[in-house]
This record gives structure tokens, sequence and C-alpha cells, in this order.
């Protein structure tokens, strides 16, 4: 009976406080982040340059382009309409910036096009968050 409590009492407590930090990287680099980056940065430009570092073009359709790396796409380069976007995707980069490092949408925005601006591939393009998984 007292295991059961102390068992419910941590339950409890991880619910109320929810988890850690580390927990939360570890749970990210054990699943979606396992084969995109190397350890856990601790700056959101370091996760970036991580996440960028080694992607390849993965794919071209009418859509755009695809790039990525370990058969994940991270990005879409669209220029379908005339100008040029720059797509993240949301499960892999928009929503750890988000979520980990509490950046809004216009601060990930404006990191991006800063951490792009050498880029002569990307420089340019508008940034926006992709729906691709």
């Amino acid at each position: 009976m007292i295991k059961n409590y102390t068992k419910f009492n941590e339950g409890i407590k991880h619910l109320l406080v929810g988890p850690t930090e580390e927990e939360i990287w570890t749970d990210l680099m054990n699943g979606k982040l396992k084969d995109l980056i190397k350890l856990i940065p601790e700056s959101p430009k370091d996760f970036f340059n991580q996440i960028k570092e080694g992607c390849i073009e993965i794919n071209k359709d009418k859509y755009g382009t695809y790039f990525g790396k370990n058969g994940k796409i991270l990005f879409q380069e669209d220029l379908k309409y005339g100008f040029e976007e720059l797509y993240l995707s949301n499960k892999y980069i928009w929503s750890i910036f988000r979520k980990i490092y509490g950046l809004n949408d216009r601060e990930i925005k404006l990191l991006i096009k800063n951490l792009l601006i050498d880029d002569i591939k990307w420089n340019g393009l508008d940034i926006g968050k992709s729906i691709i998984e």
C-alpha cells in the first residue's frame, strides 16, 4: 500500500512540476532529434547550426526543393509563386525554438535570417514555419 502511494505521489509531483529541461532534451534526443544533432546545445544558434550542418537536397518537386539529413526533411525552399520562401520543419526545428528556447515566431524568423545572412544558397529568403513533418 505504501509503495503505490509513493508511486502515486511521484506521478502527481511530475504532473504538477512538469518534466525537467534535462528530461525534455533526453526525450528529444532519443526521439525526433536522434541522428540530427550531436549534443544538447545551450543556445538556439548552436542548435540551428547543428541541424543545418550536413543537410543535402533530398527531393525536388513542383512545390519546392526539400533539404534534410538521415531521411528527415528539415527545410523546404519554395519558389512557386515568384518569390522565395524557406520553410523550417515544425516538428524538428520550429517547435524546438518555441518550446525549448522560448522564442516567439518573430524571434525565430529574425534568428534564422541572421544565421543565414552569409549563406549564399538561402540568402534573401523569407522564413516560415513549415507543415512538413
